[in-house]
């Protein structure tokens, strides 16, 4: 096959997802002005709907209870263990139940950094296939990835209604802009957001 190089200089039509790949695929290549073949066409986003209470209650969660989910392969660049630090500074009272969805080599070593931190009662990791429930029953979404081409997780949330807060990468502020609380990737600013959604219904 050919390098990507030399196989977007011989395509005749090229398609990014975001403003912000384009920029990167000019950069790599050493180009001022994209060639008037590549085109920005943003991937399509499913709406997931659902029954709160169903959801909730199906995943026995009581009432007063808040979830935050996050969404991804348990692999470095998401960042899974920067969720649990950021979680674990908030006060015992306010700490969520933390959900993550997805499959990946680091799942013991999250469970592991789970118990360390005194989360392993409020913590989980699910495999799904019908992520639209775990929106329904969410209170936040949480991505503190480091790089994010796209972030189709992150548009699904923001499109089901989930308060989200998301660190600010590559494609993020572009596709999210005012939809998200956008943080750096320090935990105490992680957990000052966590705390705001979670301490203000207003807010959510």
């Amino acid at each position: 096959p050919l390098p990507i190089s030399k196989a977007a200089r011989k395509a005749k039509w090229v398609v990014v997802p975001t403003k912000t790949g384009l920029t990167q695929m000019m950069h790599d290549l050493a180009l001022k002005i994209p060639p008037k073949h590549w085109h920005v066409v943003p991937h399509a986003v499913i709406k997931h709907t659902g029954n709160r209470d169903i959801a909730r209650k199906s995943l026995n969660l009581k009432e007063d209870e808040k979830l935050l989910i996050a969404v991804g392969q348990l692999i470095p660049m998401k960042r899974f263990s920067l969720l649990l630090e950021s979680v674990a500074l908030l006060p015992v009272s306010l700490q969520p139940y933390v959900l993550i969805l997805g499959e990946g080599p680091e799942k013991e070593a999250l469970q592991s950094q789970a118990k360390k931190l005194n989360l392993s009662k409020r913590f989980e990791i699910r495999a799904t296939d019908n992520i639209g429930k775990y929106f329904s029953a969410a209170d936040i979404y949480l991505s503190v990835s480091s790089t994010e081409s796209f972030g189709m997780a992150n548009c699904e949330a923001v499109l089901a209604g989930v308060p989200s807060i998301c660190t600010t990468v590559d494609a993020v502020p572009e596709l999210l802009n005012q939809c998200a609380i956008l943080v750096n990737d320090k935990t105490e600013e992680i957990s000052a957001a966590l705390k705001r959604l979670l301490t203000s219904e207003e807010e959510r």
